[in-house]
């Protein structure tokens, strides 16, 4: 039975695969304001025949005006009936760890948090990708951070996502802390997300049978 298991795990974990989500390649057309006070948010949805996934990275365009030391991103679900962010319910929490080197936009990557849980986004719902500044950075002289994400001139995405993931066509805005969210319709912020997608368990079952085979083959 030990014998099994480590020869399946990794048969298992090579079915995943990685997938994109992306409006990046969209004409930028102007900026909003995240700051502690201010949160902003984009809207995604999963059709009911797509596969799960694991958000691991996300690259926004931002100009980091003034930096704080809190910038994340977080995956959310929806408040159900609203369909604003739902705080309460994350799947992943991001961090920053690339910079801007001068002050024209440019992607600042976010990757996943290795203290924080790690949930993956089921088919059939809404999500919304989150800028947040969690806390004020008492070293910066503006504590509350200024940072502009940009957005697109059109609706629309990338080419090359995958099956039944699609970019939403509204964005949202918080108050301080992520509180108090609102929502319109409005052009896409500019990003790019990456997702290890999750096997389907009917998909994942195929390879049991062979992998069982062989080992009973080896005891023969």
């Amino acid at each position: 039975m030990k014998l099994w298991i480590l020869l399946t795990l990794p048969l298992l974990s090579s079915l995943a695969s990685a997938a994109t989500l992306a409006t990046s390649t969209l004409t930028d057309s102007g900026s909003d304001v995240t700051t502690y006070n201010t949160w902003k948010g984009q809207s995604f949805t999963l059709g009911a025949d797509a596969l799960a996934g694991n958000i691991v990275s996300v690259t926004l365009k931002l100009e980091v005006v003034t930096s704080n030391s809190n910038l994340a991103v977080f995956i959310v679900a929806k408040v159900p009936g609203s369909g604003v962010p739902d705080l309460a319910q994350k799947f992943a929490r991001l961090d920053q760890t690339s910079t801007l080197s001068g002050t024209l936009p440019q992607p600042v990557t976010f990757t996943l948090n290795s203290v924080a849980s790690v949930t993956a986004i089921e088919p059939g719902d809404t999500y919304w990708l989150v800028l947040a500044v969690t806390a004020p950075d008492l070293e910066e002289n503006n504590s509350s951070g200024l940072i502009r994400w940009h957005y697109a001139a059109t609706q629309g995405q990338d080419p090359g996502a995958e099956p039944g993931w699609s970019v939403g066509t509204r964005v949202a805005e918080s108050g301080t802390e992520g509180l108090n969210w609102s929502d319109s319709v409005q052009t896409p912020y500019l990003f790019e997300m990456t997702a290890v997608m999750v096997p389907e368990p009917a998909t994942a079952s195929l390879a049991l049978p062979t992998v069982l085979l062989a080992f009973r083959r080896r005891r023969k």
